[in-house]
């Protein structure tokens, strides 16, 4: 069988597929890989509340706990913010893609709806959140 690049055929366009299938090169664009990255520490609610909401959002950032409840959300305490990103539907369990909370942590810092304001969370703090949501997000 001869492959020419200017006659594309379903033979070629199929050997293709198998081909790039083989070595795994189509990638699943729409969900956050948990093979991709390295997690800060275990993606269980109390670790993502503990070394991601506290220090960003609840305390350190005081924009959601501490009083201070911006856009309604309060993430003052572990349980009041796991029922209140659910019940809001900021996280939509086992998919990070889809999920506003992602959505506002990934987009750029100049970004209006960006959370944190004014700063970017680390890639292992991004992952562990993106794995507890990709794993159905637990409490």
């Amino acid at each position: 069988m001869i492959f020419r690049a200017n006659e594309p055929t379903t033979a070629n366009v199929l050997v293709l597929i198998v081909v790039v299938s083989a070595f795994g090169l189509f990638a699943a664009c729409d969900e956050v890989s948990e093979e991709a990255c390295t997690p800060l520490d275990q993606p269980s609610f109390s670790n993502v509340y503990e070394l991601v909401v506290t220090p960003s959002c609840a305390v350190g950032g005081s924009c959601h706990g501490g009083g201070s409840f911006a856009g309604g959300l309060d993430l003052g305490a572990l349980d009041r913010a796991y029922t209140n990103l659910l019940e809001r539907q900021s996280v939509i369990p086992g998919s990070a893609a889809q999920s506003p909370l992602m959505s506002r942590l990934d987009s750029s810092v100049s970004d209006p709806q960006h959370m944190p304001p004014g700063q970017m969370l680390n890639e292992a703090q991004r992952c562990m959140v993106a794995t507890w949501i990709n794993d159905g997000a637990a409490p």
